[in-house]
């Protein structure tokens, strides 16, 4: 209430004051009156950009941005909505899902769309199938196309490097990952664990390939 009566009377609580605890029972008491979500727009991006100023960590915590998942779409911040939900496909290692900041049954109709964390989870998906896609490629192009007596090495070297750093895209356990958590662990692949320095693996386009 001290949220909406001062953004009623033109004088905006300070935003250190308020939680995110704060913001979903302010848009409780929205639903509750049948305000406007508009009228706190503006209120709800100073909020933000002071957290993005002031504690800009805290983006990096998976439970905040799943905590302010509804409130971005609530208040229609796009921009804000964006960074999280980006996050979110990019650092959640299961499913994605919103998350109340706490356990009041008051919050219990309070949700997303269906159809916006079906889009979220899909897309998610469909980064763990590029991934995958992708570190296939070279191999099915050395299959089709190579004719040295070192292409078997060379596939299995790479398959055991990417093993060496924990990325088994043969393993189902790769679902279970997160997409960052996958491209932060392919940094520290190391080419030079795979032989490249016989005659024919030198000779062959395919097994030459970085």
């Amino acid at each position: 209430m001290e949220v909406i009566l001062g953004s009623i009377h033109g004088c905006d609580t300070k935003p250190e004051s308020i939680s995110v605890a704060d913001v979903w029972y302010t848009i409780k008491a929205f639903n509750k009156y049948l305000l406007d979500p508009k009228k706190l727009m503006g209120w709800f991006k100073s909020w933000i950009k002071w957290i993005c100023q002031k504690n800009p960590a805290i983006w990096e915590d998976w439970e905040f941005n799943r905590q302010l998942l509804f409130p971005c779409h609530f208040f229609d911040h796009a921009k804000a909505f964006q960074n999280i939900s980006k996050r979110l496909v990019y650092i959640t290692q299961g499913q994605i899902t919103e998350m109340a900041p706490t356990d009041s049954p008051s919050f219990e109709p309070m949700h997303m769309p269906s159809t916006v964390m079906q889009q979220l989870n899909e897309a998610r998906g469909r980064l763990r199938t590029i991934l995958q896609r992708s570190l296939f490629e070279d191999v099915n192009v050395t299959i089709d196309r190579a004719r040295c007596i070192c292409a078997a090495q060379n596939i299995f070297s790479y398959m055991r490097e990417l093993h060496r750093i924990g990325v088994k895209p043969l393993d189902s356990d790769i679902h279970k990952n997160s997409v960052r958590g996958i491209l932060d662990r392919l940094e520290s692949f190391d080419g030079t664990r795979i032989p490249n320095k016989h005659r024919s693996m030198q000779e062959c386009t395919s097994c030459a390939r970085s």
